[in-house]
């Protein structure tokens, strides 16, 4: 797989943003549970954002909206983050207080077959989050 896109030259995702009731829960939820770390924090028309780093160069920014729109229906599917194990991710997600959905795992045909293993968790806010390990087979 190529490391760059040439078309838009691109390294990569570098964040995506969630808009989420309990700042506090989220950071926690990412932090302490899953292990991303924070890189940068600021206030923004009143309300707190803060990027952490999910490894390499992939980010979350975390927006806090203290409004009172309902904002349970958002755009994204999911957000997906790669990990060298399944396993050791969804227990990290469910030691955080997630209801964990999987591993599975998934065979894709090709030259060499790829095996995929996923696993899908809710965040605090309700945002899907995916687990994804990738191993090519030779």
């Amino acid at each position: 797989m190529k490391e760059f896109n040439e078309k838009i030259l691109s390294k990569g995702v570098h964040h995506i943003a969630l808009k989420v009731k309990n700042f506090d829960n989220t950071i926690k939820f990412y932090t302490e549970g899953l292990g991303f770390k924070k890189y940068l924090c600021w206030e923004q028309n009143g309300n707190r954002v803060s990027f952490l780093s999910a490894g390499g160069n992939s980010f979350i920014q975390i927006f806090e909206d203290d409004s009172k729109e309902d904002i349970s229906n958002a755009t994204y599917t999911h957000m997906a983050f790669y990990t060298k194990n399944c396993e050791e991710a969804i227990k990290a997600a469910k030691n955080a207080g997630a209801k964990v959905k999987g591993p599975i795992e998934i065979k894709i045909p090709s030259n060499p077959d790829i095996i995929m293993r996923t696993a899908y968790c809710k965040g605090p806010d309700g945002e899907s989050i995916e687990f994804f390990e990738e191993n090519t087979i030779v």
